[in-house]
């Protein structure tokens, strides 16, 4: 299992990801293909973003990162998606991918970093799990209207 930053070529396994989790939520979304590949690309090249996958013969794993410090001095991180394929759950690829995306916001000197647990896909308990083991607490509640 390799974990390395996504690029340009990575865009059509990154897209089929994307559909996975959107499949696999229950809230009942549906998908872009033209906002995927525009969040993908931005991500991809742009300073305080990146994308993070896990690739074992193909793309098994993704995060999406960001950083900001737009109203403060300190340096904070955003894990604004995380999602691991069905088939790759219980492989280590949760715990690679988790890995490399906190060794990318401790590259970029973060203070903090935020996740949200909300996938709605019945596996907030693991996720949650997952993210204590590398230091994540949970810290407050996520609304949604």
């Amino acid at each position: 299992m390799i974990q390395r930053k996504a690029n340009i070529n990575d865009i059509n396994q990154l897209l089929e990801v994307t559909k996975s989790f959107l499949f696999e939520s229950k809230w009942g979304w549906t998908y872009n293909e033209a906002n995927s590949i525009n969040s993908f690309l931005l991500a991809i090249t742009h300073d305080d973003m990146d994308v993070i996958v896990v690739d074992d013969g193909g793309i098994k794993a993704v995060s999406l990162l960001s950083i900001e410090s737009d109203f403060t001095n300190e340096i904070i991180g955003d894990i604004v998606e995380f999602y691991v394929m069905p088939e790759a759950r219980g492989t280590g690829a949760s715990r690679a991918l988790l890995k490399a995306s906190c060794d990318w916001f401790d590259e970029k000197s973060c203070v903090n970093v935020f996740v949200k647990a909300t996938a709605n896909i019945g596996n907030d308990a693991a996720f949650i799990n997952l993210f204590k083991k590398y230091n994540f607490n949970v810290f407050s509640n996520v609304l949604v209207r």
